[in-house]
């Protein structure tokens, strides 16, 4: 089974379906997960389908960014408990799996549309610093919940961190220091790269 089917198999099992709802619930996260799914059906031409799923993608990964920073009032969880971006990330790709789209579709494009439905909502295509900021650029990754088959209500402090730092600035003795981050996949050492006026490296 492949490292996605596992994925799916913990949100569509009956246990992993029933804490998934709960947690995308908590988080104030159902509406965006259904308007979604509604999106979907509503495509006709396959040139909508990228534009579609980039926006989504992007909406989810600022709804967290928002929940990190208490930004929206009706969530029931922390800022520090990054469930709600895993959970509902599962759902909309189970819903990008299920979807039956009005044209043809091969297995190599549905792998392309979950690709950029997985960039966009981690984080990875807001990355980007502006060469005009003359502050330090730091890039900060952090991962997904992992041990979820013994312990399937766990979250990530690293993945908690980065969407709390995200697009935020910290004013030094060294000047400013502004924080880009994003979600990796699969736990792998922490790695933060560091862009200065004067010099660049990683630590």
């Amino acid at each position: 089974m492949s490292d996605t089917s596992i994925e799916l198999s913990r949100y569509t099992s009956r246990k992993g379906n029933r804490l998934a709802d709960s947690i995308i619930t908590d988080g104030d996260l159902s509406d965006l997960v259904n308007s979604f799914e509604t999106a979907l059906s509503d495509i006709r031409k396959n040139t909508e389908t990228n534009v579609v799923i980039d926006a989504f993608g992007r909406m989810l990964w600022q709804y967290a960014i928002d929940f990190a920073h208490g930004e929206r009032n009706h969530r029931r969880l922390p800022g520090t408990d990054d469930r709600p971006l895993y959970w509902a990330r599962l759902a909309m790709r189970q819903s990008l799996r299920q979807w039956r789209p009005r044209f043809r579709v091969d297995a190599d494009r549905l792998a392309d549309w979950t690709r950029r439905l997985e960039w966009s909502s981690r984080g990875v295509t807001a990355t980007s610093f502006s060469e005009e900021d003359d502050a330090i650029k730091v890039l900060i990754s952090g991962f997904d919940p992992f041990g979820l088959q013994h312990h399937p209500s766990a979250s990530n402090p690293s993945g908690a961190a980065v969407l709390r730092l995200h697009d935020t600035t910290i004013d030094t003795d060294e000047g400013p220091v502004r924080f880009r981050g994003s979600y990796s996949r699969y736990a792998t050492p922490t790695s933060t790269t560091v862009w200065s006026r004067r010099s660049s490296g990683r630590t």
